[in-house]
Formats: structure tokens, sequence, C-alpha cells
């Protein structure tokens, strides 16, 4: 991404991963900074603007971040599966413990949608 183009200003990476909001943006950035990864830099205007690019060092990372997409890429069904399971036992053992005693002797709860929806939400 940051790769392709010499610089990218954060508006214009964030398109690109539109799930992630403005905050995370801000910390990863600052974080790849830190590390060396990419660089900053800020153009002397009225209204400054911020634009990131890879440092070489950041470059040399390039193919090994390359393989991991094509694994996941590879592996994404049992990768799916495997976080659906964690988040149903997460969600049958944390939320299942909160809920209010006089909903658990229920033999129906579990099963009825709307004593569900009432807990979590």
């Amino acid at each position: 991404m940051v790769y392709q183009q010499r610089h990218k200003r954060p508006s214009e990476l964030q398109r690109k991963i539109p799930d992630a909001s403005r905050r995370i943006w801000t910390i990863q950035l600052k974080e790849l900074e830190d590390h060396e990864l990419v660089s900053k830099v800020i153009s002397p205007v009225v209204l400054p603007k911020a634009e990131y690019s890879l440092t070489d060092f950041g470059k040399a990372l390039i193919f090994l971040i390359a393989a991991i997409g094509d694994w996941g890429d590879e592996h994404e069904e049992r990768l799916r599966a495997l976080i659906l399971k964690r988040l149903n036992i997460a969600y049958f053992t944390k939320e299942f413990l909160q809920f209010p005693d006089s909903c658990l002797p229920k033999k129906t709860c579990l099963s009825d949608h709307h004593c569900l929806s009432s807990h979590i939400l």
C-alpha cells in the first residue's frame, strides 16, 4: 500500500482499509514510525500535510508480509472457522456466566432469542 506509491497521506491509506478507525490508523502509523518502518514528512504549507512512506528498513519486510498474506489466503477457510469457534466459546462461557440468576434456571433461556439478545445488548 505505502510501497506502491512513494508518499501517501493518512486519508489515502485509510481508504484502503475503511474498517479501521482514524484513531487506529494514527496509533499504528506512529508505531511504524517509532520502529523506523515508515517515515513521516510534513509539508510546510498553511495547513500542514503529513505523508508517509516506507523506509528501506520497512521495504525489506515486503516479501515477508506478502508471504504471510499468501498463507492467510491459502488457509482462509480454516482460519475463519477457528475464529468463529473461539467467538462461540467466548460467548457461551463469559457472556453466559454474566446472565442474571433469574434467567439461568429456565431450560429454554439459551434457545430463546429474546432472552439472549436482552442480556447481550
